[in-house]
């Protein structure tokens, strides 16, 4: 006898032995038992899920004479008969003129010869023809008491409503890849055939709930590896990519560098594997990726070898949930485009380009890509700190010691004032000695002596001022414009030690509370928070804001608005500090106004 297929070898001959399907099994076994069988049977469900075979079961089981628990004994008569005449098979196929239905018919008359009842199993029966299912009709609805109809068929939508009403309907699910890979182990036990665990759990995986091709892989396997079958050796059986490639692949699309991508996407080309195997296994790798991501014991599941598995772990730190379904999403959807497209391979790689910069506009495309924002923005480097050797210690010390603002200017006024004091007391001691000699002042003199009055009266102005800044704390940051690095303006203090700026911070803080200003209905502190505002910065867990306009000044300093602002700030501390704005950007604003006012504009 020539060789048997693996699946027609070891093809269930009990419900016991059938994977899976626990409610139908247990449905007709306790029909079997209680005599009570219906005589118009529809089975529905993918292709390998065990229906014919469960219609054959049925069929020796309603007919033995002493069947074990709803099974059939295999020991009567009517078991042992290997072609039983009253178990009649039809292919939908083959037979679905309307001349073999009226065949039927006519057989249908005649009892059973050996048995108790005549079953007829119509397999693809959606492939009969629509005077076929009319000729039909009656005898399905009132057959003898002897005939029993199976209907079998995958596309239980093309049968009519009018067949399925008088039928008894049971859907098939497809089989769990875990009791499949049982079925595979017991095969290759049985047939002396070595595999390793994690390949028979990619054989099962492989065969996508179908039992028949599962085995029909497996069988495959067993002739194309000579001593053991292996991982490696299902994956090239089944033409599918070298998993490392396809990590590789996954893990450039992930880290954005587009041109290692096109590069592999390259080399997979052009070793013949099919674009569309590349495309679905790219899904599947992502698909694992996002198990690891989420799942406390990802292996589980997967059932992958250890070093793939290694692999998995790794490139799952390469990014974020959202941008791996992004990429789930993208790939999964190429069935159609490479289906119906000019050129497969362009489809893949515009779909690589897609994925690794994200150029699509799903939700949690726009999330991964405001994460990556993210992530680059609390990874900023400050290379000018590092190039001068600058450590957050030596900042924090340099912050400690810095020289406030309003001391260097008191110092260099105190000075100025001392000298004009001098000059005063000279010009009006000589203004004296000029009276006592009864020698009349000349206007020059007098105009000498008041402009130095003046002076000194500005001076002592100045010097109040300072004064009034030195109780406001202001430091020399707030008068002078900060350093501009990396388009950032910071200070000396602007580094924690873990080396990150606080101007995101400090931009983000400010940005929260105008939304919340505005939430609240404060328009007036709104416009002038967004709009007045020139410099923010944080400092000692304070919030200070630097404007050039004294009205915005004195709106934003007043004791209420404050205490508004500190509320919707959630403990954070807040002020206002007014200053000279820088003379470039002045003369830069003089001279637009000027351009634009032309000849109209007076500045005082």
């Amino acid at each position: 006898m020539g060789y048997t297929a693996l699946y027609r070898k070891y093809r269930p001959k009990t419900f016991d032995e059938v994977a899976g399907q626990d409610v139908i099994k247990r449905t007709l076994i306790n029909q079997i038992k209680n005599n009570r069988i219906g005589h118009a049977y529809l089975f529905t469900g993918s292709r390998g899920t065990g229906k014919t075979t469960i219609a054959r079961i049925f069929a020796r089981a309603v007919n033995c004479l002493s069947h074990i628990n709803g099974s059939p004994c295999g020991v009567c008569d009517i078991c042992k008969i290997d072609d039983n005449i009253d178990i009649i098979e039809i292919d939908g196929a083959s037979s679905n003129r309307v001349e073999a239905v009226r065949e039927l018919k006519e057989q249908v008359k005649y009892p059973p010869v050996s048995s108790k009842y005549k079953v007829y199993i119509v397999d693809e029966a959606h492939m009969l023809t629509d005077s076929s299912y009319n000729a039909l009709l009656k005898t399905l609805e009132e057959p003898p008491n002897y005939v029993i109809f199976i209907l079998a068929t995958t596309e239980p939508h093309k049968i009519p409503p009018t067949i399925m009403s008088r039928c008894m309907r049971f859907d098939f699910k497809l089989v769990p890849a875990d009791k499949i890979a049982d079925i595979i182990s017991q095969v290759f036990l049985s047939s002396n055939i070595k595999a390793s665990k994690e390949a028979i759990g990619l054989i099962a995986r492989s065969g996508m709930g179908s039992v028949r091709d599962a085995l029909s892989i497996a069988d495959m396997c067993a002739g194309f590896s000579a001593k053991e079958v292996t991982y490696n050796d299902v994956l090239e059986l089944l033409g599918s990519a070298d998993i490392i490639e396809i990590g590789e692949l996954a893990a450039n699309i992930l880290k954005g560098n587009i041109n290692s991508c096109l590069g592999i996407v390259n080399t997979l080309a052009e070793s013949g594997k099919s674009i569309n195997i590349i495309a679905r296994d790219l899904t599947t790798y992502f698909r694992n990726l996002g198990i690891v991501k989420t799942c406390q014991n990802p292996n589980d599941i997967l059932g992958l070898p250890k070093e793939v598995f290694q692999q998995l772990q790794e490139h799952c730190e390469l990014s974020d949930i959202d941008k791996i379904t992004v990429c789930i999403d993208i790939f999964s959807s190429l069935d159609q485009e490479l289906r119906f497209g000019l050129n497969p391979r362009i489809t893949l790689e515009n779909a690589v380009i897609k994925s690794t910069r994200l150029l699509v506009n799903t939700p949690n495309a726009i999330l991964a890509r405001l994460n990556e924002l993210e992530k680059k923005i609390t990874n900023i480097n400050f290379s000018t700190q590092k190039e001068q050797n600058i450590t957050p210690k030596d900042n924090t010390t340099q912050a400690k010691t810095k020289t406030p603002a309003f001391e260097i200017k008191a110092k260099d006024t105190q000075k100025t004032l001392e000298q004009e004091d001098r000059i005063y007391d000279t010009q009006k001691t000589s203004a004296q000695e000029v009276k006592t000699q009864d020698i009349s002042k000349t206007p020059l003199e007098e105009t000498k002596v008041s402009n130095i009055s003046e002076k000194k009266d500005k001076k002592e102005d100045q010097l109040e001022k300072d004064q009034d800044a030195k109780d406001q704390n202001i430091t020399l940051e707030d008068i002078v414009p900060p350093q501009n690095i990396q388009g950032h303006f910071i200070g000396p203090d602007d580094i924690f030690d873990d080396e990150i700026s606080t101007q995101s911070k400090a931009q983000k803080t400010l940005g929260e509370l105008a939304y919340k200003l505005r939430e609240k209905g404060e328009m007036l502190l709104y416009f002038q928070i967004t709009n007045s505002i020139e410099k923010i910065r944080m400092q000692n867990g304070a919030l200070i804001g630097t404007v050039y306009d004294q009205n915005a000044y004195k709106l934003l300093s007043d004791p209420k608005n404050i205490h508004k602002i500190e509320e919707l700030l959630d403990g954070i501390k807040f002020s206002v500090v007014v200053a000279e704005p820088e003379p470039e950007l002045r003369e830069q604003t003089i001279k637009r106004l000027k351009e634009l006012a032309q000849d109209k504009l007076i500045i005082k």
